[in-house]
C-alpha cells in the first residue's frame, strides 16, 4: 500500500536532533570533544539548517537544526538572560506565543521569536514543573549551569525520540541510537530477550531496545543528572485511566473541535508544510482538517511502492483532488533502500 513521507521541511520538524554526554562524577571524560563530535556527527541529516553547542561543568551537547519556526534568529541553544540556563529542543512547542506573552508580563526578555526559547524562562519560573505548561511534541535537554545539572525530557506520549546509556558515572544521550554507538559509551550487543518481539514486530516495548545497554526515555518521562549524584529518572505524566460508560454515545462535535485544533496547532511554520496522505482514513481526515486552515503554501506527497496495489494510492489521488490541493507521487523501489 501506500505509506507516509515526511517530504516538506514543515512535516519534517522532528528531524532536528541533540547528541551528547553528561556525567555526575568530578573528572571531565577524556577525549570527550572527539567523542561528542562523532555522536553529533551521526545525525548531520536531522539538521541541515545550523549547528549548536553547549560545553558545561557536567555536560557536552551537540544540536542540529532544520529550521522550522523563526528561520533568522532560531538557532539554539537559547538561554534565559543571563545564560545560566540553557537550553536545545527537539520538537515544537504549539503555545509558546501564549507563554512567551505570560512571561514577558513577569518581566522576562528574549532574544528571538522562537518557540525554544521560552523554555530556559519557564524554567526560572517552575523549576522542573515547567514542563507541564508546554503543550507540543519534544525531547528537551536543559543545562542549568548554577546547580550543576542536566535534564532530559521526552513529550507525554513519546512522539520524540530518546535514547540514554549508563557507563560508570556517565549518561550519553541522543535523539537516535546509532549516536550512542558512535560515542562508544557501550559495546553494541544484540538484546536476546528482545530479538524474538523485534522480529515480530520491528520494535521493542517500553524502555528496552534491540541493543544491551541502550534505553529509551519513556513518554512523559524526565532523567536528571547532577554533580555529585546518581542520576534520576521520574515519570512527570501518565495517560489517566478512566472508566468507560459503554451507554453514553460519543460526542462526534467535541471529537471534531479536538481533531481540528490538534492538527491546526501542527500546522505552526515558517516554511512551507507538508502531509503525508496514503490514502487512508487518517491521513485523508488529517488533509481534511488542514485544508479547512487554508494555508496557501500546503502540499500533499504520497510514496507509492513497486508491486503493492494501487487502491490507496487511487484513493490519494481522490482526496487530492477533493480538496484541491497540489499532490506529488513518489515511487520507491527495493534499491530506494539499499
Amino acid at each position: 500500500s501506500s505509506s507516509c513521507a515526511d517530504s516538506c521541511r514543515g512535516a519534517a520538524s522532528e528531524m532536528c536532533g541533540f547528541a551528547g554526554v553528561t556525567w555526575w562524577g568530578g573528572a571531565r571524560p577524556t577525549g570527550i570533544e572527539a567523542m561528542v563530535e562523532r555522536m553529533v556527527a551521526t545525525i548531520n541529516h536531522r539538521g541541515p539548517d545550523s549547528d549548536g553547542l553547549i560545553d558545561a561543568a557536567g555536560c557536552r551537547v551537540g544540536f542540529k537544526r532544520l529550521a522550522i519556526v523563526d528561520l533568522t534568529t532560531g538557532d539554539q541553544p537559547v538561554s534565559n538572560e543571563d545564560g545560566s540556563v540553557e537550553v536545545l529542543l527537539n520538537g515544537e512547542i504549539f503555545n509558546h506565543r501564549e507563554l512567551r506573552a505570560r512571561l514577558e508580563r513577569d518581566g522576562h526578555r528574549f532574544r528571538t521569536q522562537g518557540d525554544a526559547e521560552i523554555i530556559p524562562h519557564l524554567y526560572e519560573e517552575y523549576g522542573d514543573a515547567f514542563v507541564e505548561h508546554l503543550n507540543g511534541m519534544f525531547a528537551i535537554c536543559l543545562i542549568d549551569h548554577t546547580r550543576q545539572r542536566t535534564l532530559l525530557y521526552r513529550d507525554r506520549l513519546g512522539i520524540k525520540p530518546l535514547f540514554v546509556a549508563t557507563a560508570g558515572d556517565a549518561v550519553a544521550f541522543g535523539s537516535e541510537l546509532k549516536t550512542i554507538i558512535a560515542g562508544g559509551v557501550i559495546e553494541p550487543e544484540i538484546d536476546p530477550s528482545q530479538l524474538l518481539m523485534f522480529l515480530g514486530n520491528f520494535c521493542t516495548a517500553g524502555r528496552e531496545t534491540l541493543l544491551q545497554g541502550i534505553e529509551r526515555i519513556l513518554p512523559g518521562e524526565m532523567m536528571e543528572v547532577r554533580a555529585g549524584q546518581p542520576h534520576r529518572r521520574h515519570r512527570y505524566y501518565r495517560i489517566p485511566v478512566t472508566a468507560e460508560a459503554a451507554a453514553t454515545p460519543p460526542d462526534l462535535d467535541s471529537l471534531d473541535a479536538l481533531l481540528g485544533d490538534a492538527v491546526s496547532l501542527r500546522l505552526m511554520a515558517d516554511v512551507p508544510v507538508g502531509i503525508s496522505l496514503s490514502g487512508g482514513l487518517d491521513s485523508s481526515l488529517i488533509t481534511m482538517y488542514a485544508a479547512r486552515a487554508e494555508r496557501s503554501d500546503l502540499n500533499l506527497f504520497t510514496v507509492h511502492f513497486e508491486g503493492t496495489p494501487r487502491d490507496e494510492l487511487e484513493c490519494a489521488v481522490d482526496v487530492a483532488r477533493h480538496f484541491g490541493l497540489p499532490h506529488e507521487t513518489l515511487s520507491a523501489s527495493t534499491g530506494s533502500f539499499l
